[in-house]
């Protein structure tokens, strides 16, 4: 009996298995049944045509890539065929004939053409629409969510300093590959309205952009730039967004973020020469992945400001200028008029010009590159007045020196390689656990251009002798790249879909995420801190009451995909101005498309455009539900070469010091005397110079403690805290003048 019972079992379960099969090969066959074939890369440049029963078609050959297309030609060289995986088309053409659609694209491996990673391409017949969703990564642009400011009354004078507080939120779930946002920052030029020639000297990288000449280049010759964000080369992320400083002094030839390092372009630091950022602070760490945040932030806010302190004194004063025939001007280190002259005479080597309304008068000597006044036709009477910093020609009597640059008279001009102003831009940064000056440009990281082009227009035009262009108040949260997968239904209408994107929402439905943006004058901290610098005290740092407030405006944003405008996103979260203009953000209006707090995350194209549509209006067999994005991989270490101005002079000390950060990388640092760090080495500094810059930061560690108020509070919200992991405490005896500079930043080494 127990045998019988054990074959019906056997016989049973055979039974089973079989139907299980059966199910799961009509299942097969019914998910398939679509499919044609497919292209497969067998190995360098050799491709096959294989069937859908696995017979193969032909061999064929690699002609070439391209961003979106493989191009391949068959063994016999009688026919090509275009894998085309942007239109989602398989073309076919005669040798010298036109090409013909064949197939649809059912499965590209992945979009990368370019990368070599394209390598077997499924297709099924023109007449099936339903191919699984493409993946498009590294091209779509969404927009900017933008804001600006009505400027107040004498404005011009509000020049020297711009803040503001963002909100600090998890934008996505989780990290993703080939997405890049920013969330909301501000870009800080120099003021050359007015120039009348470009720029960017020939040869730098942004020259090339016809497209930013009509005002000579103005936008992209010099800027500060910097924020909290996600950005595509970040090598360690998390869901959480880091906090990144950065700027660019050579029409962006290159980018300094941090003291040593690129922003994210390579995990290699900059070249000695090409440093510009310098560490301040003696309590923080500054790495070259970007700075993370304490926890979970989700609406809190950080504040920080770009401020010009005087930290040392210009290389020049000013210059003498010849505007139109016979008329001059003397402009001093910032560019503002103090006199206008007339030319009266020139020789060999001297101009001569006259102010008839002051009864002064002044000879340009470019011999003995000296600037003299006496009062008017008693040359005998002259006093030495400056030192000629530089002449733009030594040929006077043949009337091409139109511009002479000056020092004071006690500088000595021939040590004077640049001319350099004395605008130290310092980022001063508010948060919970963290408060005050972090790190500034070095002026002559600004000025160095002028010399490395020979290009001389330059001098006196960058941020080190130009104040911040007044009207430089508009800041933006920019969707640089954002991937998407694109899908269709049985009808042939596209579809596409975007990550889910987060924002932080209030009680009433609104994101805030800017507030109590603000413009400063000199006389926040400019001018104090100029006076009472050689003092036996240091003015405190504050600037909390100083400044205007702006009143903000916005408007809707012109969302697009690379291809194709995108429209109904607006119409869910419409940007707005709250709290009577000192806030901006969101506002959600309870739509269908999309809950509160969540952005429009499926679009359909329609008249021309993709209109945002919910969820439940996609349909099933576009196959767009199940489509996950690419994680973030962790990327390479940066590590810094034991050579060059890392060691010479180099830290204090060789010890090196380690942490862990809460994105889980770590950081390894080294202590430098403040004048010693990389940034400085490659400039010649005087003794003299660096022993008053050395003296200047020890006062500032001194009295600029980390939990004062430098900046005023938001008017509303909380204050988001760095990771407690960046801050650090100065060894013994090194409490003052000396700062933490990261030498390493990767995974455990």
């Amino acid at each position: 009996m127990n045998s019988n019972l054990n074959t019906k079992t056997s016989i049973f379960y055979r039974c089973f298995i079989l139907l299980i099969l059966i199910f799961q090969l009509t299942q097969k066959v019914s998910a398939n049944d679509k499919y044609l074939g497919e292209f497969v890369l067998q190995q360098d440049k050799i491709w096959v045509e294989l069937l859908s029963n696995g017979n193969e078609v032909d061999e064929y050959v690699e002609l070439y890539r391209d961003e979106w297309s493989v191009a391949l030609v068959d063994s016999s060289f009688t026919k090509k065929v275009r894998i085309d995986l942007y239109t989602n088309k398989i073309y076919q053409a005669a040798i010298s004939g036109s090409e013909v659609e064949i197939y649809n694209v059912m499965s590209p491996v992945d979009s990368s053409v370019r990368g070599y990673t394209a390598s077997r391409v499924t297709y099924a017949s023109l007449d099936d629409s339903a191919a699984t969703p493409t993946y498009r990564d590294g091209t779509q642009t969404l927009g900017y969510i933008w804001y600006s400011a009505t400027l107040p009354s004498g404005y011009e004078d509000y020049n020297a300093g711009i803040g503001f507080y963002s909100s600090v939120w998890p934008l996505l779930n989780k990290p993703l590959q080939s997405l890049q946002i920013g969330l909301p920052g501000i870009w800080v030029r120099p003021d050359n309205n007015g120039v009348e020639e470009d720029l960017c000297p020939e040869g730098t990288l942004a020259s090339n952009w016809s497209e930013r000449s009509g005002n000579h280049f103005q936008d992209v010759f010099q800027t500060m730039e910097g924020g909290s964000g996600y950005w595509i080369n970040n090598r360690f992320q998390t869901n959480q967004p880091k906090f990144s400083i950065n700027g660019t002094s050579q029409c962006y030839d290159y980018e300094i973020s941090t003291p040593g390092w690129p922003f994210f372009y390579s995990s290699a630091p900059l070249d000695d020469d090409k440093m510009g950022l310098a560490q301040l602070s003696n309590r923080v760490l500054i790495p070259p992945d970007a700075m993370t945040f304490e926890g979970n932030p989700n609406g809190e806010f950080i504040g920080y400001t770009w401020m010009s302190l005087p930290l040392d004194e210009p290389s020049y004063l000013g210059e003498f200028i010849q505007k139109e025939g016979d008329e001059w001007v003397q402009l001093d280190k910032n560019g503002e008029e103090i006199s206008q002259f007339q030319e009266v005479a020139r020789d060999a080597w001297s101009v001569y010009l006259n102010d008839d309304d002051s009864g002064v008068s002044v000879q340009l000597d470019l011999w003995t590159e000296e600037i003299y006044q006496y009062p008017s036709n008693q040359l005998q009477d002259k006093a030495l007045l400056y030192n000629v910093a530089r002449p733009l020609d030594r040929s006077v009597g043949g009337d091409v020196v139109d511009r002479v640059i000056f020092t004071s008279a006690e500088n000595d001009a021939s040590q004077i390689n640049t001319p350099t102003g004395d605008n130290s831009w310092t980022l001063f940064v508010n948060t919970e656990n963290f408060k005050g000056p972090l790190a500034y440009y070095i002026p002559d990281s600004w000025s160095r251009i002028a010399e490395e082009f020979d290009y001389e227009f330059d001098i006196g035009k960058g941020l080190d002798a130009k104040m911040a262009v007044p009207d430089s108040t508009s800041g933006a949260m920019e969707f640089n790249t954002v991937p998407h997968f694109e899908g269709s239904d049985n009808d042939g209408n596209q579809y596409r879909k975007i990550p889910a994107l987060y924002f932080p929402i209030d009680d009433n439905d609104r994101s805030v995420i800017v507030r109590d943006v603000k413009l400063y004058s000199k006389s926040a901290l400019y001018d104090d801190l100029s006076s009472g610098e050689s003092g036996a005290d240091l003015v405190d740092g504050s600037f909390a009451n100083a400044g205007v407030t702006l009143d903000l405006f916005t408007a809707s944003v012109d969302y697009k995909f690379s291809d194709s405008s995108i429209s109904g996103i607006n119409e869910t979260a419409t940007p707005t101005v709250f709290d009577d203009g000192i806030s901006w953000g969101l506002k959600w209006n309870n739509s269908e498309v999309s809950p509160a707090g969540r952005l429009p995350q499926y679009f359909k194209y329609e008249n021309g455009e993709y209109q945002a549509i919910s969820m439940d209006d996609v349909p099933e067999e576009t196959g767009l539900f199940d489509k996950t994005f690419i994680a973030k991989t962790k990327g390479d270490s940066y590590s810094a070469p034991e050579l060059g101005a890392w060691v010479s002079p180099g830290p204090i000390e060789n010890t090196t010091y380690t942490v862990q950060l809460n994105d889980g990388s770590t950081v390894d640092y080294k202590w430098y005397r403040f004048i010693d760090q990389p940034a400085f080495q490659q400039f010649s500094f005087s003794e003299e110079k660096k022993a008053h810059l050395q003296a200047f930061i020890e006062k500032m560690h001194k009295e600029w403690s980390i939990d004062k108020d430098y900046m005023a509070a938001p008017t509303e919200g909380e204050l988001v805290s760095i990771d407690e992991n960046l801050i650090v405490t100065p060894p013994a005896g090194m409490e003052y003048g000396y700062v933490p500079i990261v030498v390493y930043h990767g995974y455990e080494q």
